[in-house]
């Protein structure tokens, strides 16, 4: 694993206001329900008050989500949509097969009425939040944030939108988009090309993951999601998971880096069923994050 304190460390200078010439960067992992991991992280770094501590905050699918509650001040309302809205067969359905993870319903309702994202909130925080999502066409990623002039709900939902799962292309400025795991699960690299010395990064997979145990199969299944893609789309799509065990060796410190970067690592104890409904479960996944958060700053701040 990966901990390097110094990146425990400076963030907790910037909440005290010493100033410095860091750039510090926040990475929090998607993964359908396992995200919500990620929630209860973010909800331990708001309880510390570190919310404006970081430059850079890095989210694809559910990642997104939770780094655009943490930035409006709202991470336990965003963790807790998990365990009180999307419980059950609410969210998860597999009866439906053209929306198997019921995104309208997420992003629709619950996201715009139930428990609504503080837009302008966000959207005037000094953190800039970038979300990942790949170009429908060519399997290409592509990058927004919560400056850009565009419907922030709307790009969290095309960063969500996992073929096989969601099977609807979101259009944005006239391009069609995706499934931002396509190609930025975890995007250290995007951190090191923004200038970031230090990075938080929040996984939702526990240490010594891969998605390799059924490769064979699980290719074949991604060529049959892909086949209505282009053959670029596919291509790409089919190296996702090679992509994403690389970003998973840097973070656990199985792979160096080839630039300097300090980075420190919080992942869950277990692995979530990623399609997980129980709320009691679902809440012990967020409680583990919250406690994982507390434990990297705590122990620091102590020693």
């Amino acid at each position: 694993m990966r901990k390097d304190g110094k990146v425990i460390e400076r963030i907790i200078n910037r909440r005290t206001g010493v100033s410095d010439e860091f750039k510090i960067g926040l990475i929090i992992e998607g993964g359908g329900m396992r995200g919500v991991f990620g929630g209860g992280a973010m909800i331990g770094l708001e309880s510390l008050g570190l919310t404006n501590c970081f430059d850079h905050v890095y989210g694809t699918s559910s990642g997104s989500c939770s780094g655009a509650y943490f930035l409006s001040g709202q991470a336990k309302d965003g963790a807790s949509i998990y365990w009180e809205d999307l419980k059950w067969f609410n969210f998860i359905k597999p009866w439906k097969l053209q929306k198997i993870m019921d995104l309208d319903f997420l992003f629709d309702v619950v996201m715009k009425k139930v428990k609504p994202l503080k837009t302008r909130k966000l959207i005037s925080s000094k953190s800039v939040l970038k979300v990942f999502m790949a170009n429908a066409e060519t399997g290409s990623c592509i990058s927004y944030t919560n400056h850009d002039n565009i419907d922030f709900l709307k790009l969290m939902k095309a960063s969500c939108a996992m073929p096989g799962y969601y099977n609807k292309i979101i259009e944005i400025n006239g391009n069609k988009h995706l499934d931002g795991n396509i190609g930025k699960a975890i995007p250290i690299e995007e951190a090191l090309t923004d200038g970031c010395t230090d990075v938080l990064v929040v996984t939702t997979v526990p240490e010594g993951y891969r998605r390799s145990r059924f490769r064979q199969l699980r290719g074949s299944f991604k060529e049959l999601l892909a086949i209505a893609f282009t053959k670029q789309f596919r291509k790409t799509y089919k190296l996702s998971d090679d992509n994403y065990n690389d970003s998973l060796d840097i973070a656990f410190g199985v792979k160096p880096i080839h630039r300097k970067i300090n980075i420190y690592t919080v992942s869950p104890d277990y692995l979530l069923f990623a399609g997980e409904i129980r709320p009691w479960t679902l809440r012990l996944s967020a409680a583990n994050g919250i406690y994982k958060i507390r434990e990297a700053f705590l122990t620091e701040e102590i020693s």
